[in-house]
């Protein structure tokens, strides 16, 4: 059974990019000024366009990587969940350093002046509300640093997908360097050459019912 993926939908302008970028190439460009063939480049781009599966074939095993890479990248975070993780990230500094310490600050302040007028004065009836404020100020302070290291996780959940973006961004441009270099290159070198005069490789026909694999060879 064939398991060479096919070339997506959502892909062919990534083939056509690479495509493009080899016709404008100096080596192409002198070849076709000098093949005698009559082809242009826009006729060469059309013959390959029509064989843009069978070239592709040649570089299927990095095809096969990058398009595994994607979907799983795509299966571990949507773009809701990046942007979510984006604003909840922004807020890392504020919750992690401020919040915390003044929080802090504020409950030893009023715990200490509380249980202090309680213990000088025992019957001051400002010292109950000090004390209940100060335990109020310590568990928002709790409660900011639980919602720090939350933020802290975020974050190095935001790295962990940047680190998976990056190893999407190396297969793709493996992918697109060996289709360049093992498909499509090749494919146009062929064409010139069968459709060069005198070399009875023919017609314009002939050139577009060649295999690509062979010229992967």
């Amino acid at each position: 059974m064939d398991s060479t993926p096919r070339l997506r939908a959502d892909d062919r302008p990534e083939f056509e990019g690479v495509l493009d970028e080899a016709l404008h190439s100096e080596e192409i460009q002198s070849r076709l000024r000098g093949s005698g063939t009559g082809l242009d480049s826009e006729q060469l781009r059309t013959l390959t366009l029509r064989a843009a599966e069978m070239i592709a074939t040649a570089a299927a095993p990095e095809y096969g990587a990058y398009v595994a890479l994607l979907d799983r990248e795509h299966a571990a975070s949507g773009a809701d969940g990046d942007r979510t993780a984006a604003r909840g990230a922004g807020l890392v500094p504020l919750l992690a350093v401020l919040v915390p310490f003044l929080a802090g600050i504020a409950a030893l302040l009023l715990l200490a002046l509380g249980y202090g007028l309680r213990a000088a004065g025992g019957g001051i009836a400002i010292a109950g509300p000090l004390i209940a404020s100060g335990l109020i100020a310590a568990g928002v302070c709790v409660a900011a640093l639980v919602v720090a290291v939350v933020g802290l996780l975020l974050t190095a959940v935001r790295g962990g997908s940047a680190s998976r973006g990056g190893r999407v961004a190396e297969a793709r441009a493996a992918w697109r360097s060996a289709l360049r270099d093992r498909g499509v290159l090749p494919y146009l070198r062929r064409q010139l050459a069968d459709q060069a005069p005198g070399d009875g490789g023919g017609g314009g026909g002939d050139a577009t019912s060649e295999p690509p694999g062979r010229e992967s060879v």
